[in-house]
């Protein structure tokens, strides 16, 4: 594939969004396409090549984010299934897509790594507990779901392979089971293991890793 069109368009367009619209209509049918680990090394040339037009550092970055998040809408994948799908995430203009990827790598990397020894890494542009797994701090709207079928909004405040910090109004009780509904994910069995004023702390059921495969 040449990339020698894209430097022209670059060089000449004045507007973001006219060149996000003429580089979306020349790549989208063949990113349709591809998987994603072919989607992410294409990106990853598609910012080389940005990077080497524009030569300034804000600018090609918003293009990158810009043109990533529009990508992501064209394929309109209903949630995230590897990592290479969530490096292209992390590069989106869009916060939920970033966020989401995060949490992913949090849930799923450090298993998916200790098995795939030697992987490069890949595009990045951008009440007592007992924690058996370090926390990133995440910022995800979300649904806690009862046995009962009632249903309430949360929002994700940090997450780890064992389980989360939930922010919500008049949580469930300690000790009951609960399903977890985020952007992008199967629905997340947890418990509730302890309660403050306007969070719930949660374990998952099972090690998160495997939930999305």
């Amino acid at each position: 594939m040449s990339y020698q069109w894209a430097a022209t368009s670059l060089a000449k367009a004045s507007e973001t969004e006219k060149i996000i619209e003429d580089m979306l209509s020349s790549w989208k049918g063949e990113f349709h396409n591809m998987d994603w680990s072919r989607r992410l090394s294409f990106l990853e040339q598609i910012d080389e090549n940005i990077e080497f037009s524009i030569r300034r550092d804000g600018l090609s970055r918003e293009l990158s984010q810009k043109f990533t998040r529009s990508l992501i809408e064209e394929v309109k994948s209903s949630r995230l299934i590897c990592r290479e799908q969530a490096y292209v995430y992390l590069n989106s203009q869009d916060e939920t897509h970033r966020q989401t990827a995060q949490m992913w790598l949090v849930l799923n990397e450090r298993r998916q790594s200790s098995r795939e020894k030697n992987t490069p890494i890949v595009r990045v542009v951008t009440g007592k507990e007992k924690r058996t797994a370090p926390r990133q701090e995440i910022n995800l709207p979300g649904l806690i779901a009862s046995n009962d079928d009632h249903s309430q909004s949360a929002r994700l405040l940090d997450v780890s392979m064992g389980g989360a910090r939930v922010a919500t109004k008049g949580g469930p009780k300690v000790g009951s089971t609960i399903t977890l509904h985020v952007p992008l994910f199967e629905p997340i069995a947890a418990s509730v293991v302890w309660l403050a004023t306007t969070s719930v702390g949660l374990s998952f059921a099972v090690p998160q890793s495997g939930i999305l495969f």
